[in-house]
C-alpha cells in the first residue's frame, strides 16, 4: 500500500489526530509550520485589532497564541477535536490569558451568533469528515 493511499484511509476513520500522532506533530511537524503561522498571525493582526478570533482545529496552539502576543486587545478560541491536541495547546499557553483551548467540533459551535469577529483554520479540512456541512444547512 502506498503512503497517500495509507494517510487517506487514516483520515476517514479519525476525524480527530489521535493522541500518539499529536506528540509526534507537536515534536516535529509544528515546528516546520512556525514561519507560515507566523506569517498568518502578522497578517491577522494587521486586519483584524481587536474582538473575537475563532481558530478551528486550532492543533497545538501555536497561532492563536502568536496572535494573541502580537495582539493583546484581540481574543482567541482555538477548537480541535483532539483531547491531546488541546492538552499540548493549554500547555503551550501557560500564562496567555486571552487564548483559551477547547475540544468541539466545527460542525457543532458552542458560541452564540455574531460573537466571532474573525474565523481562521489552517491545516485542518482534510481532517473534516463533512466539510460542505459547514457551508449552511
Amino acid at each position: 500500500m502506498c503512503l497517500t493511499k495509507f494517510i487517506r484511509d487514516i483520515q476517514r476513520r479519525y476525524e480527530a489526530i489521535p493522541p500518539p500522532d499529536a506528540m509526534f506533530y507537536n515534536a516535529t511537524v509544528a515546528k516546520i509550520l512556525r514561519k507560515r503561522e507566523t506569517k498568518i498571525a502578522n497578517d491577522i493582526v494587521e486586519k483584524v485589532g481587536s474582538g473575537t478570533i475563532l481558530d478551528l482545529g486550532s492543533g497545538t496552539g501555536y497561532l492563536s497564541i502568536e496572535i494573541v502576543k502580537k495582539a493583546p486587545s484581540l481574543q482567541v478560541y482555538g477548537i480541535d477535536l483532539s483531547r491531546q491536541m488541546i492538552k499540548i495547546s493549554r500547555r503551550h499557553a501557560r500564562g496567555v490569558e486571552n487564548a483559551q483551548f477547547e475540544l468541539g467540533n466545527a460542525a457543532d459551535l458552542p458560541f452564540a451568533d455574531n460573537s466571532i469577529d474573525f474565523i481562521v483554520s489552517t491545516g485542518s479540512l482534510h481532517h473534516w469528515k463533512t466539510p460542505v456541512r459547514l457551508g449552511g444547512k
